[in-house]
């Protein structure tokens, strides 16, 4: 009986301490130099009735702008209400990854990586900006989640609509196949309807959109950030190294553990970074974004699992420094 209230006391907790998260950031919405203006503005042409692809370039996939021009279609196109939508999947992912956590490991070990995740200088400075990848980022979570629950079929669903938000999410593809081989599952059960799904909808948006949608978002993608003269953002630099670092730490304590799963989460940072960084010639800290909360998880897990004092210590140093070095983000 104690242990079910305990554990009742930390979702409560954990439920109080993302709300109270949204409260406050909700106080520093405002508008943002970078591509989400662009993204409003597409949004914002879609509710007043023009289709992307057609009346205008779009070079993304279309779930992220419609569901913020959904919003806008309800409550105005503003700022602030295109934010929104920004504040809600980033507090989501915060539940996410305590819920799957909670469900592999313990409350503790969910409640702790949900704390990281919250303080993390990536969170704090990119959590109310409107790249679309806190949309992804939530739906691959749900995605792994999903599997974590044993359900491969609905998981794959959730993970097409994770490509179509932004096909950087296709990149963490093999993570889900990894982890559905060692939950023990059935591969083909989430690999085949995903790839069903996948060009039965490709073929659609072909049909509501036409050549443009290919073209714009496919081969647009493939020539501009492949291959050429490389010029590419010193911001990754700023914020990765701290989270390769606990990633690498990570990968110690799983081998040390013999656990599997920490293993693979602790690799997906260090696997999607290193794809990103070889082959994209041009690249921001955002396209590395949905790779952040595998890490945090692996580090939450490692802090806890760990007995040895050096490497709880190392990993706080990194935390906390991460976040010295990071202020004026």
């Amino acid at each position: 009986m104690v242990c079910m209230k305990n554990k009742f006391k930390i979702s409560t907790l954990i439920l109080v301490i993302i709300f109270l998260s949204m409260v406050v950031r909700l106080f520093f919405l405002h508008p943002t130099f970078s591509d989400e203006s662009f993204y409003f503005n597409v949004a914002k042409n879609i509710a007043e009735g023009k289709t992307p692809y057609k009346d205008f370039f779009f070079s993304h996939p279309p779930i992220q702008v419609y569901l913020i021009a959904l919003l806008f279609k309800i409550f105005g196109a503003s700022f602030f209400v295109g934010k929104i939508l920004t504040l809600l999947t980033s507090s989501l992912s915060v539940l996410m990854i305590y819920l799957i956590l909670k469900e592999l490991y313990d409350e503790k070990t969910a409640f702790v990586a949900a704390i990281i995740f919250l303080v993390t200088p990536v969170f704090l400075s990119f959590s109310l900006i409107g790249y679309g990848m806190w949309e992804a980022m939530l739906f691959v979570l749900l995605s792994t989640y999903l599997i974590v629950r044993n359900k491969p079929l609905i998981s794959s669903l959730v993970f097409l609509v994770a490509v179509f938000t932004t096909y950087l999410a296709i990149i963490y593809l093999p993570f889900l196949i990894a982890l559905i081989f060692l939950r023990k599952q059935k591969i083909r059960s989430f690999f085949i309807p995903f790839l069903i799904a996948f060009f039965s909808s490709a073929l659609i948006l072909m049909m509501i959109f036409g050549n443009d949608y290919f073209n714009q978002t496919i081969f647009y993608h493939l020539t501009s950030k492949f291959g050429g003269q490389v010029t590419r953002s010193a911001q990754y630099f700023s914020m990765g190294p701290f989270f390769a670092f606990l990633a690498m730490i990570s990968i110690f304590v799983a081998y040390m553990k013999k656990d599997k799963i920490l293993l693979l989460f602790a690799l997906v940072l260090l696997i999607a970074d290193a794809i990103i960084l070889l082959n994209f010639k041009l690249y921001f800290y955002h396209y590395f974004l949905i790779s952040l909360p595998f890490c945090i998880m692996a580090t939450g897990r490692s802090l806890i699992v760990s007995r040895d004092s050096i490497i709880r210590i190392s990993i706080l140093v990194i935390i906390f420094l991460s976040i010295v070095f990071n202020l004026q983000t």
